[in-house]
């Protein structure tokens, strides 16, 4: 005999406080040699993460993620071989909304040869978080589970299969009516907070069992 089943998919969202900053910043240089080239972009990178240390920045909050020298030609001109080189290197580096308000990003930025590529809020509570929005999709699932079985004129049994809906597990960025107060950056601009979001699904399948 066939045993009876319910299957039903649970979900959850929960918002986090925007409390982080990420901030995708590098240097470029144009010298007459690959090392001088090199040389430069170390110095640069130097000087950033001696920025962000001492503005109390974590080692672990800072990753060097590119360092490159190539050829740069001047495009226009006729061909001929190029006359300098190009350097470049990267940081990503995690910011808290204090740290981003106070002086670090501007002085980070405070040099000739330093970039700005990007700026992305974010929440720093991801791993708790992510702990109470896969419990909360549970009990969401329990409850319609459960509601389906007493429909049913039966009860709940053990559960028989639990899956993790991973395309739904995500994290966004919303605007909403009740944002946080703008943290304003030097130079006048303004980090607006609005609202960080987690999301995710499970699946899950209980047996059924006479009421």
């Amino acid at each position: 005999m066939t045993k009876r089943r319910v299957t039903v998919v649970g979900t959850a969202r929960i918002s986090l406080p925007t409390d982080a900053v990420s901030v995708n910043v590098g240097v470029e240089v144009y010298e007459a040699t690959p090392a001088s080239a090199l040389t430069g972009v170390a110095a640069g990178l130097g000087r950033m993460t001696g920025v962000l240390r001492a503005g109390g920045v974590a080692d672990q909050a800072i990753m060097t993620t590119e360092v490159v020298v190539r050829p740069h030609w001047d495009h226009g001109l006729p061909p001929e071989p190029y006359t300098r080189l190009w350097g470049s290197g990267g940081l990503i580096v995690w910011l808290t909304i204090e740290q981003a308000q106070g002086g670090v990003l501007h002085d980070l930025l405070d040099s000739p040869e330093a970039r700005l590529h990007s700026l992305v809020l974010g929440a720093l509570d991801r791993g708790q978080a992510y702990e109470r929005v896969l419990g909360q999709a549970f009990t969401d699932a329990h409850a319609k589970a459960a509601r389906l079985a007493e429909l049913s004129g039966a009860r709940l049994g053990a559960v028989q299969e639990v899956t993790e809906n991973a395309a739904a597990a995500r994290a966004g960025h919303y605007a909403m009516a009740a944002s946080s107060e703008p943290a304003p950056l030097p130079g006048g601009a303004r980090i607006e907070g609005g609202r960080h979001e987690l999301t995710t699904s499970v699946t899950v399948t209980w047996l059924l069992e006479d009421a």
